[in-house]
């Protein structure tokens, strides 16, 4: 839900497994660090329902109409954070061969237009790229976990997301 309340179970989760991947638990502990100093501060009205973790796999659509499922990590928290699951989301599935880049880019963008749209709101670029970069602290953690083939690789590029979105804020 709300910026900076998973940061240190995360960092936890990092701390144990430092002893087999040192180079990407340091790396995860510096992107931590640099979250946990410039977590947006957020007023009452920046929070709203979030679902927690959405993704395309949580949308289902039938003809006009347009539904989420998987509400486990629904919580009241900052919007920003749904729109950054989904756009982290999106770019894994390029990543993968599962999406072409064009393709997601344009999802993307229909998203997130869609959304200021029906929120009569802009987003806040500063607080969507640091939402992405905690959950790609949170996809590097769940790629470990399931140590699937070609998890170091996807690990590193993870990280390295995770990275260049902080030097964009």
């Amino acid at each position: 839900g709300l910026p900076g309340n998973n940061l240190d179970a995360r960092q936890e989760t990092v701390n144990q497994i430092s002893g087999v991947v040192p180079d990407a638990a340091r790396r995860l502990n510096t992107i931590i660090g640099t979250l946990t100093e410039t977590c947006p501060e957020l007023l009452n009205d920046d929070l709203s329902l979030i679902h927690g973790d959405l993704s395309i796999n949580q949308v289902m659509v039938e003809e006009n109409q347009v539904g989420l499922v998987d509400f486990d990590l629904m919580c009241v928290g900052d919007s920003h954070q749904d729109i950054a699951s989904f756009l982290v989301r999106l770019e894994n599935l390029v990543y993968k061969k599962i999406l072409k880049e064009e393709t997601a880019k344009k999802a993307a963008q229909v998203f997130t237009r869609q959304y200021e749209n029906a929120r009569e709101t802009s987003l806040v670029p500063e607080r969507l790229l640091w939402h992405q970069a905690a959950e790609y602290v949170r996809l590097s953690l769940y790629i470990i976990k399931q140590l699937k083939p070609g998890w170091r690789h996807a690990l590193m590029n993870s990280i390295q997301r995770a990275e260049d979105l902080l030097l964009r804020m």
